[in-house]
């Protein structure tokens, strides 16, 4: 049986606290800055996004990509999907969440990895532009004997929607976002993740994200 737990409490330890104030970046330089984290899962039959959280080889993804396969199932992690120095990892199912809808992933001979940094959600808006990036219907937009390469999607948040105690649950996006998505990082113009992409409603153009203070909840 797969133990739940709090699934950032490895994340957390290995994000560096107390940052200097972050610029802000370009789209493209943020984008550069970006990518080389953002990871291609492939999770049997299932295909998601995910992103490294520390260069020792964590990740983080949706449960709902990996969720078939229980405790220590074997994901297949590419870095640089479709590029020049695509790297293709083994990874296990180290943690999972299934009520937050998070999973984090452990990478095998993994080190050195670029990693993105958790950042904060409490200064979002609606209307607040933000970048989303990830694999929309995975290996269909490949090129025939490729892997796909990331897709990176501008976006507005729409709405930002509250519990009963009026703390953030998730935040809705007017943009579309298809399969394939889920698991991806949400970031600021600071490259810092401001949430991971849930689901959306199909057909209706909205998104949901679960803003990183509920990921960082996870741990209380």
């Amino acid at each position: 049986m797969v133990r739940r737990t709090c699934v950032v409490a490895m994340v957390l330890a290995a994000v560096a606290a107390g940052q200097a104030v972050a610029e802000e970046l370009s789209r493209p330089e943020l984008a550069k800055r970006t990518k080389p984290a953002v990871a291609l899962v492939v999770a049997g039959g299932v295909t998601g996004t995910g992103f490294c959280v520390q260069s020792s080889g964590l990740f983080l993804t949706s449960n709902h990509v990996v969720q078939a396969l229980g405790a220590n199932g074997v994901v297949k992690i590419t870095l640089n999907s479709g590029l020049d120095g695509e790297r293709v990892l083994t990874a296990k199912v180290l943690r999972q969440d299934a009520a937050a809808d998070l999973a984090l992933l452990a990478a095998n001979h993994a080190e050195g990895l670029p990693a993105l940094e958790l950042g904060d959600d409490r200064t979002l808006s609606e209307l607040t532009e933000l970048v989303v990036f990830g694999f929309p219907f995975g290996q269909a937009l490949a090129v025939k004997g490729q892997s796909p390469t990331v897709s990176v999607i501008g976006v507005n948040g729409s709405s930002l929607r509250t519990d009963a105690a009026h703390k953030l649950l998730r935040i809705q996006m007017d943009s579309s976002l298809n399969p394939g998505n889920s698991g991806g990082p949400v970031v600021d113009h600071s490259g810092k993740v401001v949430g991971v992409v849930q689901a959306g409603i199909e057909g209706a153009g909205i998104n949901l994200v679960i803003p990183v203070s509920q990921v960082k909840r996870r741990s209380e």
